[in-house]
């Protein structure tokens, strides 16, 4: 399962497209580099998998924020496209991203994955690709059975989800602090249910399977992440802030996160004295036929 490393210097590979970040689309552009490395990395690895129809091909992107990889996505759909649907919960990050990218094939809605699916969505895709976002969703089994139930007959999807990282490691020893345990109360809701997994491929696959998919193939990958400086990894952690630390504390919750991925050995000092943290982390890789 394992694979080369990649790098990814102030990119943001634990950034959920669907989390509970900021309110503030802008901020999340501004630091969703890594998001949309994965995307391209994969999407590459796996377009000659996806089964195109070439003309009149119908995409939604579960959780899909600020839009910005939504647009990376319909670069590697079929030029005759029929459309491209982004969805995310963030009321503002939708009409951010309607304001933004959408036109006559590219629009962008609100949709709970894990909730009731509309009507007029069951059966209307060729395709469902999501960037880190459904290992937010508590119900993982609904989740599947949602992306099962948006596709077309023969529909395939392509799902990253986050499994173990340090961002969660990191989380979990802060919660733990008398400083920080009120504010990380909900840390479990927070973290990936594939962190402490130890063969989430195949739990992952008998979800997916028991949802109804006819063909299930599910990658669990082991990267690297290198954030140089530091500095690009603490501005990830302000820009999507599940926790809603309060502003006046932010500078003293990153001292501590500095503190613990210290202890963690994450962090390593260049000769010209510039602070660098390298991440080791997995991701589960799901391409899926319905």
């Amino acid at each position: 399962m394992s694979q080369p490393n990649i790098e990814c210097s102030e990119r943001d590979n634990f950034i959920s497209q669907g989390s509970k970040m900021k309110d503030s689309p802008e901020l999340y552009g501004s630091s969703n580099a890594g998001v949309q490395m994965d995307a391209i990395h994969f999407l590459e690895q796996y377009k000659s998998k996806m089964k195109w129809k070439q003309r009149g091909d119908r995409s939604i992107d579960l959780g899909s924020a600020d839009g910005s990889t939504t647009i990376v996505l319909q670069k590697y759909l079929p030029p005759n496209y029929e459309a491209l649907v982004g969805c995310d919960l963030n009321e503002k990050s939708v009409k951010f991203a309607n304001d933004k990218y959408a036109n006559h094939r590219i629009s962008f809605q609100v949709l709970d994955i894990q909730g009731e699916l509309p009507a007029k969505l069951r059966g209307s895709f060729d395709h469902v690709f999501s960037f880190y976002t459904i290992h937010w969703v508590h119900d993982q089994k609904k989740a599947f059975r949602n992306v099962f139930d948006l596709l077309l007959e023969d529909g395939d999807c392509l799902l990253l989800l986050l499994g173990r990282h340090p961002i969660y490691t990191m989380y979990l020893a802060l919660a733990q602090s008398q400083r920080w345990a009120t504010y990380l109360k909900d840390v479990h809701n927070i973290v990936s249910p594939y962190h402490d997994c130890q063969e989430p491929d195949i739990l992952i696959s008998k979800m997916m399977e028991d949802a109804g998919f006819k063909y299930v193939d599910v990658k669990c990958k082991q990267l690297t992440c290198e954030y140089n400086p530091l500095d690009a990894f603490k501005k990830i952690i302000v820009a999507i802030d599940p926790f809603g630390i309060p502003e006046e504390l932010m500078k003293e919750f990153l001292v501590d996160c500095q503190r613990v991925l210290r202890d963690l050995q994450l962090l390593h000092t260049t000769e010209s004295g510039v602070i660098v943290m390298r991440a080791p982390y997995n991701l589960l890789v799901v391409h899926a036929r319905k």
